[in-house]
Formats: structure tokens, C-alpha cells, sequence
């Protein structure tokens, strides 16, 4: 059956309407709505959903073929706009929707039943199953149909399937996102691993694969169908199976060797079968190239077998096509008719095609199947690793928590607790003789002896008997002391029973025939509970095995400390109460002849024991960890893992856990002195922290919260001295954050002083201008507060007139009609003038008396560029200023036919399309290759984008066949590009006059328009500049006019000699700033050959400024986070350093982000325009555009993991206070890296 495009679209949108339904009522399925639910095919077949749909006009875009979708296509964007409720969830179901576009092509339910048929057949039945890409979970449904507790983790990454796939599965793991988000923990836990993945060259963000030494793990990152396979491998344990349906480019292409070759140093192939391309035909409606490739993890292998060899190795066919070496023979490929055709990126492949259809399909690869499991599936491999799991422990294991399980799991837990914590309160020594438990005792080496677990009454002496021989217990079925709770608790073993005989035989209990218990009947938890309990850690911890003893001997351990399992705090307080019973019974022998009483003072530490138990219960208690309260508001940014914190008791501890479900609190053990210190610790680095975020946010001085500073820190250092003195600094250091309040100190003359936020703000400039000395002054001041030319501000800070600034600015200022204001002659005079000459011609014919604006007009016309004349220009083919019309125009008169030409700026690239071919293009202006034509609209588009095609032949080598450049077609080709390019220009000059007169206005309006400013600073006066220590009369014109551009303009590019001064210009340019408010902090950025220098000028020529200048040696790992700190904490003239120190600062997180998300807009941006080309936008383009999209998320992921993890505690640049930088020299290598910081600059050349 065909497929029908119109029917599934239907289908998926009443899937999508019941789910959204299903998620308003909070309630389940019924059996009809589940059978709409499972018609969900996704939108792999449905390309029309990328076009757009927001207006009826829209369809005008639609190709005659998807218009009929059109109306469907609406519907399903309404039904998303309310089930989403809002614009931004919308936009995600919309944006998901169309990343699924790019592989969302479901598998037959057929192959599927076929590889889970043959999965069971072979005695394979999972406990734990993972699907990837789960769809609807078609997989999981069938493998685990023989093994209903089969333990099932589902991915899902588009939000609409997922969303399908809860309501198909409500009771299973279902987690909506992407593969690369599972944990670590999970390596090596499940038992298969089956999927139809995503594939293509699709960038994946894994920290393990992307910043891995290893070039499989590497390329895997910016192939999803390379990762799913090596991120399966690493999921799956020894002995189990991977098996996914993928494209053949997997084994095919001699660029994913690395990647085989990884596979194999792991895994042993059990099959690859190739499907026929017309597999997803009728469910998918496409065809496309696919395998089936299923593998053992059998890790440990020093040589490869012939059929890994295999697996790694492709080979090229006769014609040419890769193909992998165990498809030799093609006997594993499901075909009845092959062929020559392309793959999806249009590179030469094999089509194989079946006529049976999907069952006929699957009954063949049943077949092949069962073959392969017979000759290559390891069972006994599978079955050793195999876990054995009770079915609750399976399904405990499998299912993620919420944070409602949480708490009932926490509250269950607690009970216990507090039963054995009332049990120990209430105990007395004899009810410790009622429980013997030896389980977590080495009978061979136990320190203490049997006695110490035994009452006073046990311990008459034991008849001299035969040792009984003990039934021996295999290793794994021991209780032992470290528990481990990722397998279920086996049987304790039992000791054989005494005869009725032996039992009389013997006065004292022989603890040899005791049964043994385990802590989990010790503290009376049911086989459920035990189940939900979790280890401390994910580590796994090594059993201490339990040998059944063939004597009872009390012998010293000759182990050391160390290597003991450590003890439960109920196992020491039982050992302990033991250990002092013993002492007083050895105090009792020795003083047998003592007439003064001995038992009493027994009696008396018997009578001590319960108060101590209670007193080390209390203790216990309160040093356990807690959860941490949340404010309303969130934790504090600074807060951190590790941050010494108070909590509602005000008892001092350290947070952990602030990435899981709730934040907790560990106390510590402080003497009241130590508590008192690290109280008023915490209040200064609190107060600190929001002090210096609230005046960065509000750039308003907080005199408060620098008063309450002043106070703690003088309160602090008063008790206990100085932040930095050797008594305070183990405390400060256990904080997380402490290294950055160490800085709240910094040393003059050998002596620690306050930093200089506890005097004035330091995050912004707080100091305001109040008063100018001329208008020059007043100007600059107003540009900087204001941004613009405020007359009423500059008057006030003159005291002159409005009409007396503008008479002492003439030629500096001049009314611009299209902002109604004033601007400054180095901003108006300055640009494209062409067209603000225009803007104000336009202004002036309706208010003809308005002298300001003739003014203006007058000094554009006069700063204009002379126009160039048609014959002076040189066009050269494919110029992007050039409309495409005039292309299309010159295309059709070479080819004789009608041509379009469209040009997508987002890949910079033309698009040529003939309505009909001529032998123009196939012969003329054509070029034939050995395997195909390159014909005229081919070349034409090299000619316009300046390239030469990739033209090859085959010629043998020995007796292999390699494809070599063919030289001979090439330069043909390059001489029909040459002719095409040349004959564009004498095309142009057949034209009529009036077409070269707009030509050539165009030219001029678009390029020859532009006129360069010119900055006049001779007027200014540079107030603290010591000319007399530098050795100079005064600065250079050049000089002057390049900061009076820095501080009109707030920035600029230098180009000077060498020679001319470039240092004075950054040194005088950032005091005068600093100066008049125009910066807060600013930075010089120079090279290593020439910063010392830069420094030392800056010195001499202000010797009263504060400048901040850090050695190499300052900027080690040990101290770069001081240095860092000391920047944001002071208020600095000037900060110079390298180019590599200045790489070191980190980046802030959300001026990055507001980066990607901007490349990622005008991604949108441009795909907006693609549209509006209407017919001529493939569907090939527009998933190219998605596929941009999917990248750029990758690197977002990719700067968001480096930022979070990054290993300096430093502040980030936003936070530092600089707001302006002086780059020097313009070559700068990683001046891209600069850019993003949004800042003002001063580029030195």
C-alpha cells in the first residue's frame, strides 16, 4: 500500500489532539483513543509541515503537490497553539516538530516482531531494555512481550512523541529528551539495547565524547547515528546486545572506520542484514538505504576475529560504490532487484529493492536472523552476565523516582530509624545478650572475640566437644558488612541444627550453631523495603565474604585498620557495650581474693551504658544530614557545593546536592569559639555578595548593605583578626566561595587594608557630573549619560543658554530631522550621506524655513563622495550587490530559455533553475564527466560562485581502480566558466543607457555613499597628564583627535604607524574616560612583547592613577582567582594585561547564551527568507536550516557544560565592573572572542 501523505497527516493530528486531551483530564487512555494514538507516524514523510502556515496567503509558498496538505497543516498548527496555552511552548512543539523532520522514520511493525521473535527463539530475554529512540515504543512493546518484568527505559527527544509515548506506556519509564542526558551510572546496566536511531551529520553534545583525546569519540559528536552506537556499546553490560536499525553509511563509509574499528575492540558482531530501500515506503514514504546491525559486548579480546576484521573493513565495488566487506555477497541483503542510484546526499550508492512487501521482508529476515543467532550469538556470555534480579527488585531499579516517591521512600526510611533509635534509647545491656548477631563478623579474624557479643550469663565454659563439621555456602550467598544494594539480598545461610543429644550435652549455647541474621532483619525492614533502599554512593563497594568456621578460636586480626569494612554506628555502639562487659568480667578474675566488691562498679558502668547510647544516639541525630530550607525567592547565586551555610536552627554546615531534588544540609561539629567565627563569616560573605549584585543590577549606590559590611568586617577582625591571617584561613577555605572574600583584603605596604567597595561602588561609576567648563566637556558628558546631544542637561551643567552652546559647537553639532534632535558632526557627517541627504531633502520640502535642517543638508551634499560613471565600473560575475534579476536576465539570453535565480544569504549561495533544458546546457555550455553532465546551469552557478566543479576519472592502479581529478574535463569546464563569467560584462554594455545610468547608481548608492568622519580634538586640555615626566611639549594632533573620537564615540579603530603614539592614545584615552564618567574600569589588552611598557607609560604619565598591573607569575592557577577578585573588588584607573591573561577571564553564561540565541534567530531570520522565495525554497534547504538549528543548540550545550564546569572558582568579565576595552594591535588572534562581550572599544593598529 502506498503511502499516503494526506491520511497520515491526519492521523497524527488526531493522535496530538487526544494527547493534549488526555494531559488536560489527567486521566488514561481508553482502548479507542489508545488505537488513534498508536496511528502516530511522525513527520519523516510530511516535509510540508516545514512550510509555512501562519496566513492563508501562505499556500502561494506551497508547491503544487503539498497544497493540498495546506489546509491539515493549519489545523495542526491551531491544535498546538492551544494545547501549548502560551507563544514560547508553541514555539517549542513547532520547533521540535520540525527537527523530527530530519529522521523521523518509523520501523514497520514487522521487522520489529521479526527481531523480537528472534530474540526470544535464542533464549534472550532481558531484564533491563533500553530504546534510545523510542518512537511509540514499538521495540520495547515487542522484546518485552515474552518477559513482562522486563525493566524498559525509553528516550524520546521530539516533545509531540514523547508526549504519544507516556500516554502509550503510563506505567514505564518515559523521558523526554534526548539521548546524550543519560547518566553515567547507567554504563554497563542494561542487557539490550535496541532502536531505529536518528542518523545524519547531526552534532551531539556528550562532555564525554566531546572533549575525549579519542578521535572515534570525536567524530561520534557530530554524527548522531555514530554516537547512538558507541553510546549503546557503553550502556550495554559484557555479554549484552545492541541492536539498531541504521543507515548504511555506518558500514560503508571509510570515514566512520574509527568508529568501527572502536566497535570491534569491543563487541563481536552477531548480524548485519541490509533492507531493501522501499523498508519504509508504505509507513514512512520515502526510501532510503538502512541496516539492521545487532552486537555482543565481549570486551577483552587481543585479536580480532576475521569477522570483526570484516566489520571494519569496506571496500569499493566496479563502479565504485563503497560497500561493507560482510556484505561481500550480498547474501545478508533482503532484495529481489538491485540498482544504481544515489544516497541522501546524492553521492552514487546501491538500491536494492524488494516487491514483497514489509511481511515478506520480515519473514526473510526472521530467517537470516535465527542463522546468525545460531552461528555467532555467545549465550553463554549472555547468561553469565546476566543479572539475577527478583521482579520488584527489577522494577524498584527501573523506575525513576519523583520527588513525591521521595518523600514516601524518606518517611518509610525515618521510621525505621526512629525505631532503632528509640530501641538503642530504651536498651539495657542484657537486651543486647537477647541478639547475637555475628553476620558481620570474620570468623577468622575478628579483633574483638565471639565473647564480646555474648552476656554476662553466656559466659560459662564450654564443654570440651568434637567440632562439628559445617555445611559449606558458596561465595555470593553471605550476609556482608558493606551492603550491596544494586543486587537483591541473597538467603542467609544455615547452619546445621544440634541433635536433641548434643543439646543436652551442652551448658552454654555454642554460637556455632546460631543462625545467622543480616542488618536488614536487624532493623526489622520487609523484602519491599529492602528494595528501596539506596547505597550513599553509586560506587560499588567489595563484599567482606564470611567463611563458615571450622573451630572457634578468638584470633587478633592481621589486618591492617584500614582495610576493615567501616562499621555501622549500631554495629560500634553493640561492639562497644561488648568490649567493656568483657574488661569488667577480666577486672573480676584478677580480683577474685579481693575482699572489696568488684561488681558494682561493673554494675555501675552497666548502669552508664544506656545514658552513653542515648548521648551517642542524640549525637547521630543531630549531625545527620537534613534538607536545606529554599527561600521563596531561590538559593543566593553565590551559593554553591560546599557554601557553609546557617540553617533555621542556626546551627553551621556545608551544602550538597544543590542539582538534585532538594538541597541538604550537613552540619559540623564546631567548638562555640568556631562557631561564632564561621557565623559572622557567613553574614560578611552574604552581605558582600549582595551588596556588589544589588548596586550591578541597579547601578544605584546601597549605602545600607556597605554600612552593615563596614560593621560585620570590623567586628569580624576586632575577634578574630584580619580575613587573611593564617587562624582564619582554614575556615574561609572550607567555603566554597571563600577565596573570593579573601579578597575583600588587599595589601599596602605589607599591611591588609579594606578593598574598595567598603568605601564606594565599584561595580559601575556612581560619580555624577555636576559641572562642565565649556561646551566641549558638557557635550562629551551628555553623550555618555545620555547617548545623545542633550542641550537642556548641558546648560545646566554650562549654566549657559541653549542658543550659546549651539553658537560655541557650530560645525560640531547640526540638526538631524530624522531623530528630531541634534547630533554630533562626527556621527551626522558621517555614514552613508547619499541617503540622509535624502531623508532631509524630504524633511526640508515641507518645512522650507527651517534653517537648522538646510544647514545639515548642505554639509551632507558637500561630504558626499563623487559619483563614478557607468564606464569607470568593473562588474565582476556573481557580485551580491547586483540583483538577481539582472542574472536571471543574462541566463536567459545565454541559454536562450527562461531562468530564475534566487540567493540565500544565510549559506551565500544562488540557486539556478531553467524551466526547460536546450542544447545550450547540455552541449554548448556543457561538460561531460565519466558518470555524468555538468551542464551549463551547473557551471554558471561555479562562474557566479567562483569555484571549479570536482570533475574525476577512474584509472587503474595496479589492480585497484582510484578515482583521480580528470584534467582534461576540468580545464574544459574552466574555460566555459570564463566565457560565461566574461560574456556577463560585455552583456551589461549592450544594455540601454538608461539601464547603465540605474546600474550605476546603484553602485554608487550602495558603495560609492560613504563618508569617513573627522574628529577635531585640539581643544582639549588633559587635565593630571604629567607631560613634563614623559619628555614632550604636548600630544600630537593625531593624538588628540583619536581620544576625542574614543569619547564621542565610545570607541573606535587606531590605524597608526608605528611611531605615532598608540601607547599615549590608549593611556590618555582611558583616563579621560575614567575622568568624565565615561567608563568605569577600563582595560588595556596588550601583547606580551610591549605591556610592560604600556604599563610603565601609563604610570609615568598619570602618577597619581591606581592601575592594576598583574605579572605572569600572578596569574597561575593558585592565584588567578585572586587576581580576578581583586579586579572586581577595587576601584582601578586602568587594568592592563596580555592578551593570553585576558583569555583566561571567564565568560559570562548569559551574555553567551544571548550570543548562540542570536546566531540561532537569525537562522529563523533567514529561513524567513527562503520562504518568501516561494516555490523555488526546497524542502532539501529548508532541512538544511533545521539541521544549522540543531547545531547551534549542540554548541550552546557545549558552552553552557564549559561554564558549569569549568575549574577556576573565578568571577565572570560581566561581573568585574570593566566596561571598556583598548585592544592593541588589530591582528589580534581571538578578537571574535572580544566581540561577544557587548562592550565598547578602542582597537589599536
Amino acid at each position: 500500500m502506498a503511502f499516503n501523505k494526506k491520511a497520515r497527516l491526519r492521523d497524527n493530528i488526531g493522535a496530538i489532539r487526544i494527547a493534549f486531551d488526555l494531559e488536560k483530564e489527567g486521566r488514561q487512555a481508553t482502548p479507542a483513543e489508545r488505537e488513534i494514538l498508536e496511528t502516530w507516524c511522525g513527520f519523516g514523510g510530511i516535509k510540508a509541515v516545514l512550510n509555512p502556515a501562519d496566513k492563508p496567503e501562505d499556500v502561494q509558498q506551497w508547491t503544487k503537490t503539498d497544497s493540498e496538505l495546506f489546509p491539515l497543516v493549519t489545523q495542526l498548527h491551531d491544535i498546538l497553539r492551544v494545547g501549548a496555552g502560551n507563544a514560547p511552548q508553541y514555539n517549542r512543539y513547532v520547533s521540535s516538530l520540525k527537527n523530527s523532520v530530519l529522521s523521523a522514520f518509523y520501523t514497520p511493525p514487522g521487522v520489529v516482531d521479526a527481531l523480537a521473535a528472534a530474540l526470544k527463539e535464542s533464549g534472550v530475554e532481558p531484564v533491563r531494555l533500553l530504546d534510545p529512540s523510542a518512537g511509540t515504543g514499538i521495540f520495547s512493546e515487542a522484546i518485552r512481550q515474552p518477559n513482562p518484568h522486563c525493566e524498559a527505559t525509553q528516550f524520546e527527544k521530539d516533545m509531540l512523541t514523547g508526549k504519544i509515548l507516556s500516554h502509550l506506556n503510563p506505567t514505564e519509564k518515559v523521558r523526554i529528551e534526548g539521548f546524550e542526558n543519560i547518566e553515567p551510572r547507567y554504563n554497563g546496566y542494561f542487557d539490550v539495547v535496541a532502536s531505529n536511531i536518528p542518523f545524519g551529520d547531526v552534532a551531539v553534545f556528550d562532555p564525554a565524547y566531546l572533549y575525549s583525546k579519542d578521535p572515534a569519540h570525536k567524530l561520534a559528536g557530530g554524527t548522531i547515528h555514530n554516537y547512538f552506537f558507541m553510546k549503546g556499546v557503553d550502556c550495554v553490560r559484557e555479554g549484552g546486545l545492541v541492536a539498531f536499525i541504521t543507515s548504511q553509511g555506518v558500514l560503508n563509509s571509510e570515514s566512520n572506520r574509527p568508529v568501527r574499528e572502536w566497535l570491534m575492540e569491543r563487541c563481536e558482531p552477531v548480524s548485519a542484514v541490509r533492507f531493501p530501500n522501499n523498508l519504509f515506503t508504505e509507513h514512512a514514504g520515502t526510501e532510503v538505504g538502512s541496516d539492521l546491525i545487532i552486537l555482543q559486548k565481549k570486551t577483552g579480546v587481543k585479536e580480532l576475529s576475521q569477522r570483526r576484521q570484516d566489520f571494519i573493513a569496506s571496500r569499493k565495488l566496479t563502479n565504485g560504490i563503497p560497500v561493507n566487506n560482510l556484505f561481500q555477497n550480498f547474501d545478508r541483503v533482503i532484495h529481489d532487484n538491485v540498482k544504481v542510484g544515489t544516497d541522501p546526499y546524492g553521492k552514487p550508492a546501491m538500491e536494492f529493492i524488494h516487491s514483497g512487501g514489509v511481511d515478506s521482508i520480515a519473514a526473510e529476515l526472521r530467517g537470516m536472523l535465527r542463522e546468525d543467532f545460531l552461528q555467532h550469538l555467545d549465550m553463554e556470555l549472555y547468561q553469565k552476565h546476566a543479572p539475577q534480579v527478583e521482579q520488584s527488585a527489577a522494577q524498584s531499579r527501573g523506575y525513576q523516582p519523583t520527588a513525591q516517591d521521595w518523600r514516601e521512600m524518606g518517611e518509610m526510611v525515618e521510621a525505621n530509624k526512629e525505631k532503632d533509635r528509640k530501641l538503642f534509647m530504651q536498651a539495657t545491656p542484657e537486651d543486647f545478650s537477647e541478639r547475637k548477631s555475628t553476620a558481620q563478623l570474620d570468623w577468622e579474624e575478628n579483633r574483638l572475640g565471639f565473647d564480646d557479643v555474648l552476656s554476662d550469663d553466656d559466659l560459662s565454659p564450654v564443654r570440651e566437644q568434637k567440632p562439628q563439621e559445617q555445611q559449606y555456602t558458596p561465595p555470593g550467598t553471605q550476609t556482608s558488612l558493606q551492603f550491596d544494594f544494586s543486587e537483591p539480598v541473597p538467603p542467609v545461610a544455615q547452619s546445621q541444627e544440634p541433635t536433641a543429644e548434643a543439646k543436652q550435652q551442652e551448658p552454654a549455647y555454642n554460637i556455632q550453631n546460631q543462625q545467622l541474621i543480616s542488618l536488614y532483619d536487624l532493623f526489622g525492614l520487609s523484602a519491599e523495603e529492602r528494595t528501596q533502599i539506596k547505597p550513599k554512593n553509586s560506587r560499588s563497594r567489595r563484599r567482606m565474604e564470611i567463611p563458615q568456621p571450622k573451630e572457634r578460636q578468638g584470633r587478633k586480626s592481621a589486618k591492617k585498620e584500614d582495610e576493615r569494612a567501616p562499621l555501622d554506628w549500631r554495629e560500634e555502639l553493640m561492639l562497644e557495650a561488648a568490649k567493656k562487659r568483657k574488661e569488667a568480667e577480666r577486672q573480676a578474675k584478677k580480683t577474685k581474693t579481693d575482699p572489696k566488691p568488684v561488681y558494682p562498679v561493673a554494675d555501675a558502668r552497666k548502669e552508664e551504658q544506656p545514658q552513653n547510647l542515648k548521648r551517642e544516639a542524640e549525637r547521630e541525630e543531630r549531625m545527620k544530614p537534613v534538607p536545606f530550607t529554599v527561600p521563596e525567592q531561590g538559593l543566593p547565586k553565590h551559593y554553591k557545593e560546599g557554601s557553609l551555610v546557617t540553617n533555621d536552627d542556626n546551627h553551621i554546615g556545608y551544602l550538597r546536592d544543590l542539582n538534585g531534588f532538594k538541597p541538604m544540609f550537613h552540619p559540623l561539629e564546631l567548638s562555640a569559639q568556631q562557631g561564632k567565627r564561621a557565623s559572622l563569616y557567613i553574614e560578611i560573605r552574604d552581605t558582600y555578595h549582595h551588596l556588589y549584585l544589588n548596586e550591578a543590577d541597579t547601578l544605584r549606590e546601597n549605602p545600607a548593605l556597605r554600612q552593615m559590611l563596614n560593621r560585620l568586617y570590623d567586628d569580624f577582625t576586632g575577634k578574630f583578626g584580619k580575613l587573611n591571617d593564617p587562624k582564619n584561613l582554614d575556615l574561609i577555605k572550607m567555603d566554597a566561595g571563600g577565596r573570593e572574600i579573601l579578597s575583600l583584603e588587599r595589601y599596602r605596604e605589607g599591611k591588609a587594608v579594606k578593598a574598595d567597595i567598603f568605601e564606594r561602588p565599584v561595580a559601575f561609576n556612581n560619580r555624577e557630573i555636576t559641572h562642565a567648563d565649556n561646551a566641549r566637556d558638557a557635550l562629551a558628558a551628555s553623550l555618555n549619560k545620555h547617548g545623545k546631544v542633550n542641550l537642556e542637561y548641558m546648560a545646566q551643567l554650562t549654566g549657559t543658554a541653549e542658543d550659546g552652546l549651539l553658537s560655541e559647537l557650530k560645525g560640531k553639532v547640526y540638526f538631524n530631522p530624522l531623530v528630531g534632535g541634534y547630533e554630533v558632526a562626527d556621527k551626522f557627517i558621517a555614514g552613508n550621506v547619499i541617503s540622509k541627504a535624502d531623508e532631509v531633502q524630504k524633511f526640508i520640502d515641507n518645512h522650507s524655513d527651517h534653517e537648522a535642517a538646510k544647514e545639515s543638508l548642505a554639509a551632507l551634499r558637500e561630504a558626499a563622495p563623487k559619483p563614478i560613471d557607468f564606464d569607470d565600473l568593473d562588474f565582476n560575475f556573481g557580485e551580491r550587490w547586483i540583483p538577481t534579476g539582472i542574472y536571471a536576465a543574462y541566463a536567459s539570453y545565454l541559454f536562450e530559455t527562461d531562468v530564475k535565480v534566487t540567493y540565500a544569504s544565510s549559506r551565500d549561495e544562488f540557486s539556478l533553475n531553467a524551466r526547460s533544458r536546450n542544447a545550450n546546457i547540455t552541449e554548448k555550455y556543457g561538460v561531460r564527466s565519466e558518470n555524468r553532465l555538468f551542464d551549463g546551469v551547473a557551471l554558471m552557478r561555479h562562474a557566479m560562485h567562483d569555484t571549479t566543479p570536482d570533475i574525476t576519472k577512474t584509472i587503474k592502479d595496479g589492480d585497484k581502480e582510484v578515482k583521480v581529478p580528470d584534467g582534461q574535463a576540468i580545464q574544459l569546464a574552466n574555460s566555459k566558466i570564463d566565457e560565461i563569467r566574461n560574456g556577463f560584462s560585455d552583456w551589461l554594455r549592450q544594455q540601454s543607457p538608461e539601464f547603465k545610468d540605474r546600474l550605476a547608481n546603484l553602485y554608487n548608492r550602495t558603495f560609492n555613499c560613504f563618508a569617513r568622519p573627522e574628529y577635531d580634538g585640539s581643544h582639549q586640555t588633559f587635565p593630571g597628564l604629567d607631560m613634563k615626566a614623559l619628555g614632550i611639549d604636548d600630544l600630537y594632533k593625531s593624538q588628540k583627535d583619536a581620544v576625542w573620537m574614543l569619547k564621542t564615540n565610545g570607541g573606535g579603530i587606531c590605524d597608526h604607524e608605528v611611531g605615532a603614539g598608540k601607547t599615549l592614545i590608549m593611556c590618555c584615552g582611558a583616563m579621560e574616560m575614567k575622568r568624565l564618567g565615561l567608563a568605569n574600569k577600563p582595560m588595556i589588552i596588550a601583547l606580551k612583547a610591549n605591556v610592560h611598557e604600556i604599563a610603565q607609560t601609563f604610570c609615568t604619565a598619570y602618577p597619581d592613577a591606581k592601575v592594576l598591573y598583574p605579572g605572569k607569575e600572578d596569574f597561575t592557577p593558585a592565584k588567578r582567582t585572586r587576581i580576578f577578585n581583586e579586579m572586581k573588588n577595587n576601584n582601578w584607573d586602568a587594568v592592563i594585561m596580555t592578551h593570553e591573561q585576558f583569555g583566561m577571564i571567564p565568560q559570562s553564561p548569559e551574555i553567551q547564551r544571548d550570543i548562540l540565541q542570536k546566531e540561532l534567530d537569525s537562522v529563523e531570520e533567514n529561513l524567513e527568507v527562503l520562504r518568501n522565495k516561494g516555490g523555488e525554497v526546497s524542502n532539501f534547504m529548508r532541512r538544511g536550516v533545521e539541521k544549522r538549528k540543531t547545531n547551534l543548540e549542540a554548541r550552546l550545550k557545549g558552552i553552557t557544560h564549559q561554564i558549569v564546569t569549568r575549574k577556576d572558582d573565578a568571577v565572570d568579565f560581566r561581573l568585574m565592573g570593566i566596561d571598556h576595552l583598548f585592544v592593541d594591535e588589530s591582528h589580534y588572534p581571538n578578537l571574535n572572542k572580544i566581540q561577544t562581550f557587548y562592550y565598547k572599544f578602542l582597537i589599536i593598529c
